[in-house]
């Protein structure tokens, strides 16, 4: 987990994995920690019947594992069962339970809309990407919207073009990033957009949006630069030299493994991309 946590409790056989971030859990600790410093990504669901179990079984904590039964079948709100949890062993102190309460009021206290960006954001955060795209669209589409400024609007029509580009296509996410820059002027959403007309194969369009948008030359020529980087680059890696005995041998009759190395090196460089937008 990234943390070296002492652990006073038993150690499960099983661990217990949170599906959104993958992460595993051996312990009570572990999970004190966990639920603690991802309190942003946990959900209500948390408390299940297998969850109820594992804390039974695995680490074989059935008083805790009865209060869960009781507040699962009550029920109660997602406050109570961290609070509850944290309670069950000493790793953290009062005072930081009582900090966590306080910003769990925080998101209670939100209005709906924004808990569900907060989601969103979160199943962005771990790869979820459809399961961002979902929740994206369902607040762009809501009537809500207007609890965002134009800016947050902006924001989170760019992580909607994040998960498009991992599940759709360039040219539907760079729709998103275009409309997203018009709303937040964030110039990396501007980049993200040319970027994707550039990995669309569209050079046309790409050389019209950059006089269009009037950039000032400066800001050009390092736009240019930054969106070219990666190609020009490749001719100094060892899959251009590859690339360069390949077409030789294309030349030669032997296209079907130039085809395929070719594919490679842009499913590399379109990874890339997609590492871009999403930083």
């Amino acid at each position: 987990m990234g943390k070296l946590i002492r652990c006073t409790g038993v150690m499960a056989q099983n661990p217990y994995k949170f599906m959104m971030t993958g992460v595993s859990v051996y312990s009570i600790e572990e999970m004190s920690y966990y639920i603690y410093n991802n309190i942003y990504a946990i959900e209500e669901n948390l408390l299940d019947e297998n969850f109820i179990a594992w804390v039974r079984d695995e680490i074989h904590m059935k008083p805790l594992a009865d209060k869960l039964f009781t507040l699962y079948q009550n029920k109660n709100n997602l406050k109570d069962i961290v609070v509850t949890i944290l309670c069950s062993n000493d790793y953290y102190s009062e005072k930081e339970v009582k900090e966590i309460i306080l910003i769990m009021d925080e998101i209670i206290n939100l209005p709906y809309i924004k808990r569900q960006k907060m989601k969103a954001d979160n199943f962005l955060k771990y790869g979820q990407y459809s399961k961002a795209a979902a929740e994206y669209t369902s607040i762009v589409k809501s009537k809500d919207i207007g609890k965002f400024t134009k800016e947050e609007y902006g924001n989170i029509l760019h992580n909607l073009g994040v998960t498009w580009v991992r599940i759709k296509t360039y040219e539907e996410a760079q729709d998103k990033f275009k409309e997203a820059y018009t709303l937040n002027h964030n110039t990396q959403s501007l980049y993200a957009y040319l970027m994707a007309v550039k990995l669309s194969g569209n050079e046309e369009l790409l050389n019209e949006e950059i006089l269009r948008y009037e950039l000032s030359e400066e800001t050009s020529m390092e736009l240019e630069k930054d969106i070219d980087e990666k190609y020009r680059n490749a001719r100094r890696e060892d899959e251009y030299l590859e690339l360069e005995h390949l077409e030789n041998e294309r030349q030669r009759g032997k296209s079907e493994r130039f085809d395929e190395n070719v594919k490679r090196i842009i499913t590399k460089w379109k990874d890339e991309y997609r590492h871009f937008v999403e930083n």
